[in-house]
């Protein structure tokens, strides 16, 4: 690749990141923006909290079993704490939260799957 396609593409690159939010800082590595702030913190704050929810109603509950190992229920808040991330990224619509089951079907090489779901989401916005 000679230096100058490769200088477009690096700002091609730059634009891209900060289009969605992304900054870059001086020496190229990612800074942290408004955005990525915002789905950090809300993060955090659902995984606190399902897990004292977890910890004070669903294990004394029998909703969790109480013999669940300490890793599992944390990978388990984790899980439902990115899952109520997300859709608070794609503000509570339908047709982009398929969009992002697409993409997890994608990753781990459920491709037929995720043509079903894309296929839901062009049907749903064709309808709008």
């Amino acid at each position: 690749m000679n230096l100058d396609n490769y200088n477009t593409k690096k700002n091609q690159a730059i634009d891209a990141f900060e289009s969605i939010g992304l900054g870059m800082i001086e020496n190229h590595n990612l800074a942290l923006s408004d955005t990525l702030a915002d789905i950090s913190g809300h993060l955090s704050k659902v995984y606190l909290s399902q897990g004292l929810h977890n910890l004070t109603v669903n294990i004394p509950c029998g909703i969790i079993d109480e013999n669940i190992l300490p890793t599992e229920l944390a990978k388990r808040t984790a899980l439902h704490a990115l899952v109520s991330t997300i859709s608070h990224v794609v503000e509570f619509d339908i047709v982009s939260a398929l969009e992002v089951c697409a993409d997890l079907m994608e990753d781990v090489n459920g491709h037929a799957e995720a043509k079903m779901l894309r296929d839901m989401a062009d049907n749903m916005s064709n309808e709008a």
